[in-house]
């Protein structure tokens, strides 16, 4: 077999990227490229059909007949006749249940949301005020978002960390009256007031 430099992928010198001579595309496949500038043969797959494009971009760099793009589209067959009749004996199966089974499943829900809530909020408590993972352990074990606050109260007023208590020291209380100096006697005689 003799060498042919001409069927090998060369960019053209306009910048184009079209197949080679035979149509050879940029991943070396068998595809049917070549000839304008929009259009380039590629890993097998029919050059400028837009079929690729319907296909799962994942396989996108695969040939049409490759047994993983198959598969693929076997299962996705699959899929869309299974669809339905699984919907169909879900909906059977919920119809045959009685209304004692219907309030209880509903209940069963509805007793899981308080420990949902309780989880994201025992979360939430830990990053806001940085408990330690071992006081965590022992003290913030409620499944219920009222008992989890009330712990977490708790576990603050252990800490030190409660309630934060705006104090200022001189707020509030009356200052004694200034002791009398000679200024102050002076005022007075002369106003014959207290000196205020």
């Amino acid at each position: 077999m003799k060498f042919d430099r001409r069927k090998l992928y060369l960019p053209n010198d306009d910048g184009g990227t079209d197949g080679g001579a035979d149509g050879a595309g940029a991943g070396g496949g068998a595809g049917a490229g070549g000839g304008d500038d929009t259009k380039t043969g590629g890993a097998g797959n029919a050059g400028g059909s837009d079929k690729s494009s319907k296909r799962d971009p994942l396989y996108a760099d695969l040939p049409d007949d490759h047994p993983l793009v198959k598969a693929h589209q076997r299962l996705k067959d699959d899929n869309k006749v299974l669809k339905p009749k699984a919907k169909l004996v879900d909906d059977a199966e919920e119809a045959k249940k009685t209304d004692g089974q219907k309030i209880a499943d509903l209940q069963s829900k509805l007793d899981a949301q308080p420990a949902a809530v309780a989880g994201a909020l025992r979360e939430h408590l830990v990053a806001l005020h940085e408990f330690d993972a071992e006081d965590v352990e022992t003290f913030l074990t409620g499944n219920t978002p009222e008992l989890l606050l009330k712990q977490s109260a708790r576990l603050l007023d252990l800490r030190g960390g409660g309630k934060r208590q705006n104090h200022v020291s001189k707020e509030g209380t009356k200052l004694s009256r200034p002791k009398p100096n000679s200024t102050t006697e002076f005022i007075k005689s002369f106003t014959n007031r207290d000196g205020q």
